[in-house]
C-alpha cells in the first residue's frame, strides 16, 4: 500500500501549513531523512524530511497552497510496490485532492482561523502522547483516558 504523506504538525500551535516548495519531483527516489519539502508554519519555515524510503509517486498539494494539518499532500510508492497498488489507492487520493481544492476556494472572514477537526483516531493518538510510557496508571492518567473516551463518543 502506498504511503500517504500528510501535512505534519510541526509545532504545538500549528493548525495549517503553507507548502513553500517541493525539493523532490514526481518519480524521484526518496531516502529516509531526506528533505522532500519546505513548509511554512505559524512560527517558522521548516524543512520536511521523509520518514520512509520510496519513490515520490504523486504530489497532491502544489507549492504555495495552504492546507490544514493532516491533509494529504503527497504519496510515496514504497519499494516493491507496483503501479496496480498505486491505482488501487488512487480513488481515496482523488477525493482528498477535491476536498483540499474545495477548502482552498472557500471564502473566510478576515482574521478568521480555519477550524481543524481531527478524526477521533488522530485525537486519540495525540492525547495518548501525553500519557507516560512507564509506570502505573495514575488518577491524572485515568482522567485523560476518560476524556479520550468522551471524545470518541462525541
Amino acid at each position: 500500500m502506498p504511503k500517504q504523506i500528510r501535512m505534519p504538525k510541526l509545532s504545538d500551535t500549528m493548525e495549517e501549513g503553507r507548502l513553500i516548495a517541493w525539493r523532490k519531483r514526481v518519480g524521484e527516489g526518496v531516502k529516509r531523512g531526506e528533505v522532500i519539502a519546505e513548509i511554512e508554519t505559524d512560527k517558522a519555515d521548516m524543512e520536511f524530511e521523509s520518514y520512509t524510503e520510496g519513490v515520490l509517486a504523486q504530489i497532491v498539494v502544489e507549492a504555495g497552497a495552504t492546507v490544514p494539518v493532516g491533509t494529504l499532500i503527497a504519496v510515496l510508492r514504497l519499494p516493491g510496490e507496483s503501479e496496480e497498488d498505486m491505482a488501487a489507492a488512487g480513488a481515496e487520493q482523488a477525493q482528498a485532492a477535491e476536498a483540499t481544492a474545495a477548502s482552498a476556494k472557500a471564502p473566510r472572514a478576515a482574521g478568521a482561523q480555519a477550524a481543524v477537526v481531527a478524526p477521533p483516531q488522530i485525537r486519540l493518538a495525540a492525547a495518548l502522547g501525553k500519557l507516560p510510557l512507564r509506570g502505573a496508571v495514575t488518577t491524572r492518567n485515568w482522567n485523560t483516558v476518560l476524556k479520550l473516551l468522551e471524545m470518541l463518543d462525541g
